[in-house]
């Protein structure tokens, strides 16, 4: 009897543990697994064709059947660069083309082999607030291409819920309810892959939603197709959305994802004034996100060139990897597309190495 008494008390006080453990968001026990970070596919534009992006993502799965490249943490032979999960930082693809119908088949043969894959879109797959040569965006085309993309990023992470139950995602949105009127904005996502936090923020954070006139397109600039109605509206409410998922524990793994690195031109990480916050207080915004945690690393693409470097907040430093042009070279040639960032990632120790892949594969 006495036996019986103190083996349900020990019990209990192991299921306490687990139950203070879960609480914690820290994994219990540690995995190792290998993503990809990817930037600028670009199929269809700078004379990148969806062959030439299909090879480059075949390379990509030989690395799980016969191609053996490995890690330098341990022996050097003992962790291969074998992914499990890719993240492509924006820019999927040429401007107003970006869909499910023109993208998914460059990139479906990785879920059929076991591997995820993650999307965020880029400057070439959003409307522009105003083109090159001067003329307006978020016209009636741009506004349904702006959906398509946000099409083709979510079912990238529909189908990579049904590759692993390790798994999840949330996605965060805020449109707000404008009676009879068009509107839009992006979608962000924040997803969980074996106790790794993933936070997609597309372009950048501040990237505002926006609603249309009543009667738009008819009522405004009809000419142009509707182009340069919108009312833009602020990010702040669905970065706050964003912050209420993400883990309490700054000894969480937590990568965060989007399409514009801290050193591009300020240029793009204008919101147009909609949330009044100036270009460092945006900056300062995401470095406080990254920087809260012990375990992260942030991942950024647009600038065409590989490069990495550390960035300070307050008393906490990060480090920040922007990724090669996986497009290739501006044109169709073999060898010169297909780099990425391999990363080897513990779920309770962090990010353990971080190796530049340069092509041909």
């Amino acid at each position: 009897m006495k036996l019986n008494y103190l083996y349900c008390i020990l019990l209990g006080l192991f299921i306490a543990c687990k139950k203070e453990n879960a609480s914690t968001g820290t994994p219990e026990v540690e995995q190792i697994f290998t993503l990809l970070f990817i930037g600028d596919s670009e199929p269809r534009m700078r004379d990148n064709t969806d062959e030439e992006l299909s090879y480059y993502v075949q390379k990509l799965i030989d690395l799980k059947t016969h191609t053996s490249l490995y890690f330098d943490y341990g022996s050097g032979s003992e962790y291969r660069i074998d992914p499990e999960i890719i993240l492509l930082g924006g820019d999927i693809s040429a401007d107003r083309t970006t869909s499910i119908k023109n993208d998914s088949a460059i990139w479906s043969d990785l879920y059929s082999n076991g591997i995820l894959f993650l999307a965020g879109f880029g400057n070439h797959d959003w409307d522009p607030d105003e083109w090159s040569d001067g003329s307006k965006g978020y016209s009636l085309a741009g506004h349904l291409s702006n959906e398509d993309t946000k099409a083709f990023c979510k079912w990238t992470y529909q189908q990579s819920q049904k590759v692993s139950t390790h798994f999840s995602y949330t996605a965060v949105e805020h449109l707000k309810p404008y009676p009879n009127r068009e509107n839009g904005g992006p979608r962000n996502f924040y997803a969980q892959y074996k106790g790794v936090h993933i936070v997609n923020f597309n372009t950048f954070l501040y990237q505002p939603s926006y609603y249309y006139p009543q009667g738009w397109p008819a009522t405004c600039n009809i000419l142009t197709g509707g182009a340069g109605c919108q009312n833009y509206v602020s990010a702040e409410e669905q970065i706050q959305d964003m912050k209420d998922l993400l883990p309490t524990d700054t000894n969480s793994v937590v990568l965060f994802f989007q399409h514009y690195p801290f050193n591009t031109s300020d240029d793009w990480w204008t919101d147009w004034n909609a949330s009044g916050t100036t270009i460092d207080q945006k900056k300062n915004r995401l470095k406080e996100f990254i920087a809260y945690y012990n375990k992260s690393v942030f991942l950024a693409g647009h600038n065409h060139f590989a490069s990495n470097s550390s960035l300070t907040y307050q008393d906490r430093t990060f480090k920040e990897y922007i990724a090669p042009y996986f497009g290739g070279s501006n044109g169709v040639d073999y060898q010169n597309g297909g780099g990425f960032y391999a990363l080897l990632i513990s779920n309770t120790r962090g990010v353990l190495e971080v190796k530049k892949v340069d092509p041909p594969l």
